[in-house]
C-alpha cells in the first residue's frame, strides 16, 4: 500500500473514529439529560410523598381530636340523660308520694265520715225503738 493510501485509510479512519465519538458524546448528554430528568421527577416524587405523609398526618390528628371530641359530646350527652332520668324518677317518686298521702287522707276522712254515719245511723235506730215499740204495742 502506498502513502496516500494509507494516510486515506487513517484519516478515514480517523473520520469514522471523530464520528463515533461525537455520536458518543450526543448519547452521553443524552443519558445526563435524561438521568437529570429522572433524579428531578424521583425529587418531585419524594417532595410529594413527604407532602402526603404530612398531609395523613394531619388529617390523622383532625381526626383524633374529632374522634375525641365527638366521644366528650356523647359522654356529656349520656350524663344529662342520667340526670334527666334520675331527675324524673325522683319528681314521679314525690309525686307518687303526694298522691299515696292524699289516697290515705281521703281514705281516713271516708272512714270517718263512715264511722260518723253509722254512728248516726245507731243514734237515729236508739231513739226510733221506742216509737217502733209503741206502734208494734198500737198494732197488738
Amino acid at each position: 500500500p502506498t502513502p496516500a493510501v494509507t494516510s486515506n485509510a487513517v484519516l478515514e479512519a480517523l473520520h469514522a473514529l471523530q464520528d463515533k465519538a461525537t455520536s458518543l458524546e450526543k448519547d452521553r448528554r443524552d443519558l445526563q439529560a435524561r438521568l437529570e430528568l429522572a433524579e428531578s421527577a424521583l425529587q418531585s416524587a419524594h417532595a410529594e410523598l413527604s407532602n402526603l405523609g404530612r398531609q395523613y398526618d394531619q388529617a390523622q390528628q383532625r381526626h383524633t381530636v374529632e374522634l375525641s371530641d365527638v366521644r366528650k359530646e356523647v359522654q356529656e350527652t349520656v350524663s344529662m340523660l342520667k340526670e334527666r332520668q334520675e331527675q324524673t324518677i325522683r319528681e314521679l317518686a314525690s309525686k307518687h308520694s303526694a298522691e299515696m298521702e292524699r289516697a290515705r287522707r281521703s281514705e281516713e276522712a271516708l272512714r270517718s265520715r263512715w264511722l260518723e254515719d253509722q254512728s248516726s245511723v245507731a243514734s237515729a235506730v236508739s231513739s226510733l225503738q221506742p216509737a217502733a215499740a209503741a206502734g208494734e204495742a198500737e198494732r197488738r
